[in-house]
């Protein structure tokens, strides 16, 4: 066992469990997180305020561009995805050997960066899942063009280094309210339609959403026929994800 997370609104009970634990194996001291307090568990940064708990991975962030270019100061982009991605298929840009120098190479980097922002998209970051899905439909095939949409996300990144999620705590005490969300582009690609979903724990009456669970992806497995087919697909692997959480 490396690493433990207890969670707990009672610190005795979140104690008792610590202790419980120390008496099977040898651990390091338990670090409490508390309100105005912050805490790193597995690169990622948990920080608590009088208006709930923010998760965000601020320094993986900046390490990460660190890596990848050099310096986190980059010229800022108010999107992660810019238009033209929303309208260009990559078998538009399809590799010309003579074009592409260093192939394998570039194809190289641009894998390990792209597994580095799935990491970050799958954590603390789903405004990125679309523009990192894209990305990874043309990482083999269309290398120039996925490295002009690899740079233009990293430049997003570079002015939005510290965001990530926000759990607002309720004002009221009421059962949570699970929904999911999901919609479908029908063939962005020329191939297989994309589904995006989000899943949310709703209080009504605090007016309050907390993004728990969400995914960007090709529709794999199948090529639907019509907008009407991309959309139920979508729907199917939304009630996927809700049964998966209920």
């Amino acid at each position: 066992m490396d690493d433990l997370i207890v969670v707990s609104c009672r610190k005795p009970v979140t104690s008792a469990v610590f202790t419980a634990v120390q008496k099977l194996w040898k651990t390091s001291p338990p670090e409490y997180l508390e309100q105005d307090s912050k805490m790193l568990f597995l690169g990622v940064r948990v920080q608590i305020t009088s208006g709930g708990i923010k998760v965000f991975q601020p320094q993986y962030t900046r390490d990460m561009l660190t890596k990848l270019c050099g310096s986190t100061n980059l010229s800022s982009r108010k999107t992660p995805v810019d238009a033209d991605a929303f309208l260009s298929k990559p078998y538009q840009h399809a590799d010309d050997p003579a074009e592409t120098p260093n192939k394998e190479t570039r194809k190289k980097k641009l894998q390990t960066a792209i597994g580095a922002l799935l990491w970050l998209s799958t954590r603390t970051r789903p405004d990125i899942a679309y523009a990192v899905s894209r990305m990874a439909s043309c990482a083999t095939n269309a290398i120039p063009e996925c490295e002009r949409r690899l740079k233009h996300c990293l430049q997003y990144i570079a002015g939005t280094l510290d965001s990530g999620l926000f759990f607002a705590f309720p004002t009221k005490e009421e059962k949570p309210q699970l929904q999911v969300y999901s919609d479908a582009s029908f063939s962005p690609e020329g191939g297989c339609s994309h589904t995006g979903c989000i899943a949310s724990l709703t209080y009504p009456s605090s007016q309050v959403v907390h993004a728990v669970s969400w995914l960007s992806t090709r529709q794999a497995g199948v090529v639907a026929k019509s907008s009407a087919e991309a959309e139920l697909i979508g729907l199917v692997t939304s009630h996927e994800v809700s049964l998966n959480l209920s």
